[in-house]
C-alpha cells in the first residue's frame, strides 16, 4: 500500500512538473519617461537567470509584451533606451498551470548630465539619519541605475527638514548623506559619488508653514544628479 500511495505521489509530481514545463506565461506592461510620465522608447532582452541565455527581446513603443516565458523561473529584463539610462530588473515568475499574464512597468530615468532624480519616498523616518527597515524596493531605482551605469559619476544632494540653525542643519543632511553612501556601497555600487549636504530647505519643495498629517510629515529632500557619462577605469 505505502508501495502504491509512493507511486501515486511520484506520478503526480512528474505531471505537475510536466505543466509547468509545458505552461507558458507572458510579461506585459509600460516603458515611461520618469520626468514626465511620457511614453519612451527602448529595447527589452530577457534572459534566464540560470543559463544567462538570452530567451526573448523586443522593442517597446511606451508598451511592451513578451511571453515564452516559463512558471517558477526568474529573468532579467536589460532595458536600454537611448538617451535614458541602461537598467536591468530581475522578474520572478509565479508557478502556475494555466497560461497567465503579468504586469510589470518599467520608469526610465533620462540620461543627461544634469538630470536630477529625486527619491521620491525619504528612507528616513522624521529626525532620524538611519534608513529605515524595509526600504529596500524604494531605494530598487536607485541602485539599479548606480549599479548599470558604473562608468558614470553623481552627486548626491541632500536638503534637511528644518534649517532653523543651518549648522545643525547641514550636519544633519551630512549625516544622512553618508548614510546613504554606505548602503549603496552595501549594494554593491561602485560609480563615483559626491556628497553634498545643504544648510537650508529645498527651494523647490520648501517646508510647509501648516502643520501636516502625522503620516506626511515634512521630511527634507534628496536628489540623485548625474556630474558625467564618464569612461572612468
Amino acid at each position: 500500500m505505502k508501495y502504491l500511495i509512493s507511486l501515486l505521489i511520484i506520478a503526480s509530481s512528474f505531471t505537475l512538473n510536466a505543466q509547468f514545463t509545458q505552461t507558458v506565461v507572458s510579461v506585459t506592461g509600460a516603458t515611461v519617461n520618469d520626468l514626465d510620465q511620457t511614453p519612451a522608447k527602448a529595447q527589452i532582452k530577457v534572459f534566464d537567470t540560470e543559463t544567462g541565455k538570452m530567451v526573448n527581446r523586443t522593442r517597446s513603443t511606451g508598451r511592451y509584451f513578451v511571453t515564452g516565458l516559463k512558471p517558477g523561473k526568474t529573468y532579467e529584463f536589460e532595458i536600454q533606451g537611448k538617451g535614458y539610462f541602461f537598467q536591468s530588473f530581475e522578474i520572478s515568475i509565479p508557478n502556475t498551470d494555466k497560461y497567465a499574464e503579468f504586469s510589470k512597468d518599467f520608469t526610465l530615468k533620462p540620461m543627461e548630465v544634469g538630470t536630477k532624480i529625486p527619491m521620491k519616498v525619504i528612507p528616513f523616518d522624521i529626525h532620524k539619519t538611519k534608513i529605515r527597515s524595509g526600504i529596500d524596493y524604494l531605494m530598487e531605482d536607485i541602485v539599479n541605475i548606480m549599479r548599470s551605469n558604473r562608468m558614470a559619476s553623481f552627486e548626491l544632494i541632500v536638503y534637511p527638514e528644518n534649517d532653523s540653525n543651518p549648522e545643525e542643519a547641514k550636519k544633519f543632511a551630512a549625516e544622512r548623506a553618508n548614510t546613504i553612501h554606505d548602503y549603496l556601497m552595501a549594494q554593491r555600487v561602485r560609480c563615483q559619488l559626491e556628497l553634498t549636504p545643504m544648510q537650508t530647505c529645498d527651494p523647490d519643495n520648501p517646508k510647509p508653514t501648516k502643520k501636516r498629517a502625522k503620516g506626511k510629515r515634512y521630511k527634507g529632500s534628496i536628489y540623485l544628479v548625474l556630474k558625467d557619462l564618464g569612461s572612468r577605469q
